[in-house]
């Protein structure tokens, strides 16, 4: 899922500000009340509204790589997903899970 731009959070702590209910946020918005809490508690403690860079090396397999995993799945039919991400790993030298 991708986070909420600084910008939206930004405009939906406004509105607050300017006097709408959280519950027409919510709507007009469309975010969660919950995040909406999170904002706002991140103002009051000083903290940075921006969102935070994602951690972690994400890691997929490229178009290229599409028919040598065609190629493991129908040499391997019955093993299981962490099987097939443990032997692609192991020949590919990744880190899928």
């Amino acid at each position: 899922m991708k986070a909420h731009s600084l910008d939206l959070r930004t405009r939906v702590l406004a509105a607050i500000d300017g006097g709408m209910s959280r519950a027409n946020a919510v709507r007009t918005f469309q975010v969660s009340l919950s995040s909406i809490k999170r904002w706002l508690c991140l103002r009051q403690t000083g903290s940075a509204l921006a969102p935070k860079p994602r951690s972690g090396k994400t890691t997929s397999i490229s178009v290229a790589q599409l028919p040598t995993l065609h190629f493991q799945l129908e040499q391997f039919p019955d093993i299981s997903l962490a099987e097939h991400a443990r032997r692609w790993n192991a020949d590919h030298a990744t880190s899928l899970s």
